[in-house]
C-alpha cells in the first residue's frame, strides 16, 4: 500500500534552523544564542529579560489579568489602540 509520505521531498533547513546549527558548532566562547527560545545563563538556566520581570510584576500588582482565551480578533483594548 502506498503511503502519502512516499512522495514527500526533503527540503533545505530554513534560515533559523541553519543559524541554530551553526551556533552549536561555533567554538567561540563569547557567542550568545539570541536565535530561538529562552535566553540562558552560563549554567544553562533560563534568564528572563529584566523588562519581562518588570511587566510581570506590574500585572501581578494590577490583578486585572485573567487567563481566559482571547477572541479571534484579539484583545479589543490592544487592537483598537
Amino acid at each position: 500500500m502506498e503511503s502519502r509520505f512516499d512522495t514527500n521531498c526533503i527540503v533545505e533547513a530554513n534560515e533559523i534552523a541553519r543559524l541554530r546549527a551553526a551556533y552549536f558548532v561555533d567554538t567561540n566562547g563569547n557567542k550568545i544564542d539570541l536565535i530561538v527560545g529562552a535566553y540562558r545563563d552560563d549554567d544553562g538556566k533560563t534568564w528572563p529579560l529584566p523588562v519581562v520581570r518588570k511587566v510581570e510584576e506590574e500585572i501581578v500588582k494590577e490583578m486585572t489579568q485573567d487567563y481566559e482565551y482571547l477572541w479571534a480578533l484579539g484583545d479589543k483594548s490592544f487592537t483598537s489602540a
